[in-house]
């Protein structure tokens, strides 16, 4: 059996986050884990309220399911504080856990700051070094770099900047030109992915493409291989957009069970 966990917030409209996560790790075939880092009062237009759970229980949430399941790859969505940074980090390394995808989650679709500084600075000194996989936007390694991009050559620059700081490989899910989605090692950086069509937008589509990417390397796909994967992955899911609410389209499972 295939696993994969996923250390992110709960949305309780089952957009994104960790509801998200464990549906797009079954339509890939794999057994999802999950550790709950915030839990959000959250419809489909917003987020409403925000209750921040204590470290001491995300910390037993991660260790329960590892010491029980294991996780063959792991998914690092949202959470906001800098001691979940260091818990995170410290877990990961105690458990050996290998296939680290980060996906950081700085800003909301509608640019609202999710992530604050301290964690952001914190991130960077403590979870970059224990990622396999850093899942960003070009805006997103801009800042974990500390570098502005705007050609392909100063992307390749900022990939390499984060490797120095830690992160051992990348994918850049909107990048420049026809092939907006990059992967590989520092500045071996290259286009794996063709732009797609149409214009239907579903709610976190980067946190659908990094828990595809996550489910793809918890299966053993090498990297260029699970960054395709997963660009599939959102393609697909936007034929099965479905409006369930007043708000954002969503992904769910066709009728007739998954493809």
């Amino acid at each position: 059996m295939t696993r994969a966990l996923t250390i992110a917030a709960s949305d309780s409209a089952a957009a994104s986050g960790v509801q998200a996560d464990l549906r797009v790790f079954a339509a890939r075939g794999v057994y999802g884990v999950c550790a709950v880092t915030l839990v959000a009062a959250q419809d489909t237009r917003a987020v409403r309220r925000l209750y921040k759970l204590p470290a001491s229980i995300v910390g037993a949430q991660i260790d329960t399911v590892l010491r029980d399941i294991g996780a063959d790859a792991c998914k690092i969505g949202w959470f906001r504080s800098p001691e979940l940074t260091t818990l995170i980090a410290g877990r990961i390394r105690r458990r050996e856990i290998r296939q680290v995808v980060l996906d950081p989650c700085l800003w909301s679709a509608n640019g609202a700051v999710l992530t604050p500084p301290r964690t952001v600075k914190r991130l960077v000194r403590e979870l970059l070094p224990c990622t396999e996989v850093l899942c960003v936007t070009v805006r997103e390694l801009s800042v974990l770099a500390a570098t502005p991009i705007e050609t392909e050559e100063e992307l390749r620059a900022a990939a390499e900047r984060v490797r120095s700081l830690g992160a051992r490989s990348l994918v850049v899910e909107d990048a420049f030109g026809e092939h907006p989605v990059w992967a590989g090692i520092g500045a071996e950086l290259q286009p794996v992915a063709g732009r797609t069509t149409g214009a239907t937008r579903l709610t976190d589509e980067g946190g659908l493409f990094s828990a595809a990417l996550t489910a793809a390397l918890a299966a053993g796909a090498a990297l260029p291989e699970a960054a395709r994967s997963a660009a599939a992955f959102v393609e697909a899911a936007r034929a099965d957009a479905q409006a369930p609410g007043r708000g954002s389209l969503v992904w769910s499972i066709p009728d007739g069970g998954v493809r």
